[in-house]
């Protein structure tokens, strides 16, 4: 299963171009030398692969001579598919399951050179502990608020662990800011929590890996958001409680990297941030040996 199947605008989208094309009739490689493009682009489009901008589109309209009433819609489905949220029933639905969609996600990471992670309250999956992936999916208001069985929890965990090694692909960056609330918000036990906080202090050492926390006391750059991630500065997700928003359209992405450097600038790394983590690790070994928790 493809992602894009998913995107219901950016499909019709597609299927529209492709029908004025077919109603010139021109080829894709005809199509593509009058547009000055490769015919790649053409095959992407028109398979939803990839989402043309409002210059593509009025350039396809004029070659193809598309009705002026066909462009104004061709131009709302456009705008319509640049931000679409897709609700997690019909993802799985989609995606053959959850751990169809976690497979989804390893192939975007794989073939991605560079990926930004912004959490304030959680850890993101490329860094999870199964421990962690497994007591966080078990909250209420996680796969199984949407039907999700344990068999696919187990198999979204163990894709989840697959997906880690992107974390090892030479030439990949990954760019990951924390919150000091990821590190201390119980999405699971104590001890689980401790076991995730010592991963954390691992993976530190890699160099794909660019970790950085953002204490407490830090002046904040930015009121406080909702986690986000971006493949390749172009396709960005906002996650939610039911679903995912995918936004394409470069100028709203280009607003979340600023963000994002923002974020990034007041975060701490290397040494900082290991002495955060190992302060948040301290206190929660403090509470695990206190006799109240052996009690």
């Amino acid at each position: 299963m493809d992602r894009t199947d998913l995107f219901r605008e950016r499909r019709k989208l597609a299927e529209q171009l492709k029908e004025l094309r077919r109603s010139a009739k021109l080829s894709g490689t005809e199509l593509a030398k009058r547009l000055g493009w490769a015919q790649s682009k053409v095959s992407r489009t028109e398979n939803a692969k990839q989402l043309p901008s409002e210059e593509d589109v009025r350039g396809w309209a004029r070659v193809t001579a598309a009705p002026t009433e066909s462009l104004g819609e061709l131009l709302a489905l456009l705008n319509r598919a640049r931000s679409e949220h897709v609700g997690f029933r019909e993802q799985y639905r989609v995606a053959g399951g959850l751990a169809g969609l976690q497979s989804d996600v390893l192939v975007l990471e794989t073939q991605a050179t560079r990926i930004v992670h912004f959490q304030p309250a959680l850890i993101p999956a490329l860094l999870q502990t199964p421990d962690y992936a497994r007591e966080m999916l078990h909250l209420p208001s996680g796969p199984l608020l949407h039907g999700s069985t344990e068999d696919d929890i187990a198999r979204m965990i163990a894709i989840r662990v697959q997906r880690q090694q992107a974390l090892y692909q030479s030439g990949k960056k990954i760019h990951v800011v924390l919150l000091e609330g990821a590190l201390r918000c119980r999405l699971c036990t104590p001890a689980t929590l401790l076991g995730q906080l010592d991963r954390l202090l691992i993976l530190l050492r890699l160099p794909s890996l660019e970790l950085g926390i953002i204490p407490f006391t830090t002046q904040m750059p930015v009121y406080p958001l909702s986690g986000f991630d971006l493949y390749d500065s172009d396709v960005l997700s906002v996650e939610t409680v039911v679903g995912e928003t995918w936004i394409s359209d470069p100028t709203e992405v280009d607003k979340f990297l600023k963000v994002f450097e923002m974020l990034r600038e007041a975060a701490s790394f290397g040494d900082e941030a290991a002495a955060t983590i190992q302060r948040v690790a301290g206190e929660l070994r403090q509470e695990l040996q206190s006799p109240e928790q052996g009690s």
